[in-house]
């Protein structure tokens, strides 16, 4: 098994960390604990551990991480911090999320795919881009790095999304749509 920490002690992370309970995560990775500037070291979220903060995590070499942090600024930053370490930032899937063609679906490093989410095939979804729970992205859809799909997000088919783009819940985008980088959609918002 491989350690893992996560970055971000809020609802994402303690989302993140339930998720890596599930019998096939944890046959994958062990939480070793939180990190985040907000907390002291000596605290306790959930029953797990709070390591420290990003100065501490500066300090250490070789460590798996994930980034649940839900503001794309900020996960950016931290993106940028770290992008000098030599950190491992693997893709999370929920074993319980829909992925219909493996070969065909490309995710990046960082990424993270929510439980009863939906991908079809020839997709694209780039690096440290959060898929949040219910989700249904369909074929020839692009999305950019660093993304919040936040839960219940319909892609029809052929949209491209650009990098640091956070869609809000319930929203549907109609295909062949562009949304720019640096968007932000509302909740249920319908575009065509």
């Amino acid at each position: 098994m491989l350690p893992i920490h996560i970055i971000g002690a809020g609802g994402l992370g303690r989302e993140i960390s339930a998720a890596l309970t599930h019998t096939r995560l944890k046959e994958k990775f062990t939480l070793r604990g939180f990190i985040d500037d907000n907390l002291a070291p000596a605290d306790v979220i959930n029953g797990i551990p709070i390591q420290g903060g990003i100065d501490w995590l500066m300090k250490q070499k070789n460590l798996t991480l994930f980034i649940a942090i839900g503001n794309n600024s900020i996960r950016q930053s931290i993106i940028t911090k770290l992008s000098q370490n030599n950190f491992n930032f693997p893709t999370l899937i929920h074993p319980e999320a829909s992925i219909h063609d493996d070969f065909f679906i490309q995710i990046g490093k960082g990424s993270y795919i929510a439980q009863a989410t939906v991908l079809t095939t020839n997709i694209h979804i780039g690096r440290h881009t959060l898929i949040l729970p219910c989700c249904s992205i369909s074929h020839d859809t692009t999305i950019g790095d660093c993304c919040t799909l936040m839960p219940d997000v319909r892609i029809t088919s052929g949209a491209t999304i650009g990098n640091n783009v956070h869609i809000g819940p319930g929203t549907i985008i109609a295909k062949n749509t562009t949304i720019p980088s640096n968007t932000t959609i509302p909740p249920s918002a319908i575009i065509t």
